[in-house]
């Protein structure tokens, strides 16, 4: 091996650059479905099919109908660093679409074996175009489509063994973070018809997730997550400035107080009620600007109000963070989840005043309906006094006899040797059943003859004290004849 002195320093050739660098661009099948999702919504489609079969093992589908691919653009259509979206660095502080730096495309064809199947809107007959991994044309034929585009992904990953059978290993796992992330875009996508759908090898066909295209992110919480979901939220809006706790000092800050006014909030968060919360945070869901992303200190500052009020669950939330496009910076990591907030500190203190508003309100609503109520044993009244009724709201029942408990047993009449009064009584004798003979050995719990005595002389009034009746369900009770007094008894 050459020492580092002597070694020469040399440009790598384009294909290794261009095959370590799609490694970092696509890291999962969720970041796969999300690219080509991506450009179905920039591309005006009201309309996204998602279908994979084998959870994406074998073959990752997204067809749309927007407005297709022109033929001018077949060639740079999956080229590094090609985009439409930008022309300059400029171009980044007013970007509104999803994708701008032109890398999806060009790093799946080094992942996979990449179809493109599209009608532009000046087109009459389709076209289907497949890519090498250096995203040049390999073939371009004519096929049937109505307007809008496919985009088919085959052997995903396997380009790179490692993590092909990491892929293959997990493919449930990464199925599920894959049905997660789609369901952000299927919440803030309004006027959208989303769907996703799994084949699996027996060719059996099962709907993942469905969305009807409502016009509101309210509609849209129905169709993803049921109504049930929604009626466990409160709409959530951004408080008023003088609302907000700020630290000491920052009153006055002119800073302060303007960044709070250039935040807008919108999106629902689950009621502080016990039973309205999750067990886990699954279903939390931020945007800025309508773009999906990942802001770890406003998560945990959601996450630290809710359990203020409820201690034992996680909210469910869709929060839509509204602001300037120059005062964030999303061009930080390539999958573009993660960004830079100008005044991050302001727009955390205005969700936290937004929050404790909004449950303190439903608090003393909670409060307000207990008003009037007659405190009952144990609970106190209005000045921290204990409150004890002279007559109790709720009276114990009356105790009740032993055998009223025991409808299948009949009470023993009395007889001479009733001294104890265990069995036997001074009422007169009913009416007896038919009786069982005493003999037999075997019972549900052991209890037999043999056991106690095998003289069944012995078997006679002075063994009454181990006669005895229980309250409790699923006792066998077996009914018996005494030779002495030839009047009737019941054991247990």
């Amino acid at each position: 091996m050459a020492s580092a002195s002597s070694s020469e320093v040399k440009a790598i050739d384009k294909r290794t650059v261009h095959q370590i660098c799609s490694g970092q661009v696509v890291l999962s099948l969720a970041v796969a479905v999300k690219e080509l999702v991506e450009n179905s919504l920039d591309a005006g489609a009201t309309c996204v099919e998602v279908k994979l079969k084998d959870h994406g093992l074998e073959l990752v589908e997204v067809a749309d109908n927007g407005s297709g691919v022109a033929p001018a653009n077949f060639a740079a259509l999956t080229l590094k660093h090609h985009t439409s979206k930008l022309s300059e660095f400029d171009d980044l502080l007013t970007v509104s679409t999803f994708g701008f730096r032109g890398e999806a495309l060009s790093s799946l064809c080094a992942l996979s074996d990449l179809v493109v199947t599209t009608c532009h809107r000046t087109q009459s007959v389709a076209t289907r175009i497949e890519y090498d991994s250096n995203g040049h044309i390999k073939s371009q034929t004519n096929c049937a489509r109505e307007v809008g585009t496919t985009i088919s992904l085959h052997n995903l990953f396997h380009s790179l063994p490692v993590r092909c059978k990491e892929f293959q290993r997990n493919i449930k796992k990464e199925f599920s973070r894959m049905v997660q992330m789609l369901q952000g875009y299927c919440l803030i996508s309004t006027g959208v018809r989303i769907s996703c759908c799994n084949h699996t090898g027996k060719g059996k066909r099962q709907v993942v997730l469905a969305t009807s295209g409502g016009s509101s992110v309210k509609e849209n919480i129905v169709s993803v997550f049921g109504q049930k979901q929604l009626q466990l939220c409160v709409e959530l809006r951004e408080c008023e400035r003088e609302e907000v706790e700020v630290g000491e000092g920052e009153e006055s800050d002119p800073v302060i107080q303007d960044a709070l006014k250039s935040f807008r909030l919108a999106g629902y968060v689950s009621r502080c009620a016990h039973g309205s919360g999750r067990s886990t945070v699954d279903r939390q869901y931020y945007y800025c600007n309508g773009r999906p992303f990942e802001l770890p200190r406003l998560s945990k500052t959601v996450n630290e109000v809710y359990h203020t009020y409820n201690r034992h669950q996680s909210p469910f939330v869709v929060l839509d963070i509204q602001t300037r496009r120059d005062h964030v910076d999303v061009n930080v990591t390539p999958d573009k989840r993660k960004v830079i907030l100008q005044q991050e500190k302001a727009l955390l203190l205005l969700v936290k005043g937004s929050l404790h508003k909004i449950y303190r309100s439903m608090q003393g609503e909670y409060e307000a309906t207990s008003v009037g109520r007659q405190p009952g044993p144990g609970i106190l009244a209005s000045g921290d006094q204990q409150v004890s009724p002279e007559v109790p709201l709720h009276p114990p029942p009356p105790p009740t006899s032993l055998w009223s408990r025991l409808p299948s047993l009949k009470r023993p009449s009395s007889h001479e040797d009733s001294e104890n009064g265990d069995l036997c009584s001074s009422s007169p004798r009913p009416k007896q059943p038919k009786l069982l003979d005493y003999g037999i050995e075997k019972r549900e719990h052991g209890y037999s003859h043999e056991t106690r005595n095998k003289d069944e002389e012995s078997f006679n009034h002075r063994n009454k004290s181990s006669v005895s009746a229980s309250p409790l369900s699923g006792v066998t009770t077996t009914a018996y004849q005494c030779r002495e007094c030839e009047r009737a008894h019941s054991v247990l």
